[in-house]
């Protein structure tokens, strides 16, 4: 939704404000909430920003109830396919991801590449 994207835009460009000649952002990590173009909407964000996403972490309802048993996703459903997305992930920050640079978009450019597809689809 736009206002995750919009966060994410100042996160990058707070990041940019103390980048110097080494790049600092690893990537996206798609924290769907089931929304009908939710996906597209942030390759499209990825794409702008020049960041890879990273991991795809679909709606799941082991999340919430693995926070009411307070335990790690993985731990409480250890052979679930969504472990192994967690986990990928870890591996991923713990072996040294390639870091890009951060490439903050401007107002208008967020707006007309995320709201634009948001104000598409709901116009149908």
């Amino acid at each position: 939704e736009f206002m995750s994207l919009y966060a994410a835009n100042n996160i990058i460009r707070g990041i940019a404000n103390y980048e110097t000649d080494v790049p600092r952002i690893g990537g996206i990590v798609l924290n769907s909430r089931g929304g009908q173009g939710d996906e597209e909407m942030v390759e499209e964000f990825a794409l702008e920003v020049g960041l890879p996403i990273v991991a795809r972490i679909p709606r799941h309802k082991g999340i919430q109830r693995a926070e009411e048993m307070v335990v790690p996703f993985i731990e409480a459903y250890p052979d679930d396919p969504l472990s192994k997305t967690f986990k990928g992930l870890a591996e991923m920050i713990e072996n040294g991801i390639e870091r890009h640079y951060a490439r903050p978009l401007g107002e208008e450019k967020l707006e007309s590449c995320v709201l634009k597809r948001h104000r598409q689809r709901s116009l149908k």
